[in-house]
């Protein structure tokens, strides 16, 4: 099973998905960084917003940590998580999902990239194609 990235904005690799969950009203549908750097799977406070995912009917978790600053977070439990670039069709299961929820606090840091984290990365082997397709392959 693979999954493809193209390059994008900022040079980073980017994959299309849909996100479900039953504590979500619907389907979300999220355009994902790549990022091996991140340790969870999360979701931007941009997408959230897109995607009228309500951050207070969420628990809060352990506040996310990065580019110098920390932001408040609440978890979506029983995700599934639909990549619709893949050469082939497949879903993977994630326990958690961090969603990013600066703009239910007093925060002025607003974020707009979702990220695929380890918490998912660590069962694919990932290679650059060519300069503008990373493909991940499970293994």
């Amino acid at each position: 099973m693979q999954i493809v990235a193209k390059r994008g904005i900022g040079g980073l690799f980017y994959t299309p998905a849909l996100l479900s969950s039953p504590f979500l009203d619907e389907i979300a549908s999220i355009n994902f960084v790549i990022d091996t750097g991140a340790t969870m799977t999360t979701i931007s406070d941009f997408d959230a917003l897109n995607n009228q995912i309500k951050c207070t009917t969420f628990e809060s978790a352990i506040e996310t940590i990065g580019a110098g600053s920390s932001l408040p977070t609440r978890v979506i439990r029983n995700c599934k998580i639909a990549f619709t670039s893949s050469v082939d069709s497949f879903v993977e299961h994630l326990d958690n999902v961090n969603v990013l929820c600066s703009f239910d606090s007093k925060s002025t840091v607003f974020t707009f990239i979702s990220v695929i984290g380890l918490d998912l990365l660590v069962n694919y082997a990932i290679q650059c194609k060519d300069d503008s397709t990373m493909i991940l392959e499970k293994v």
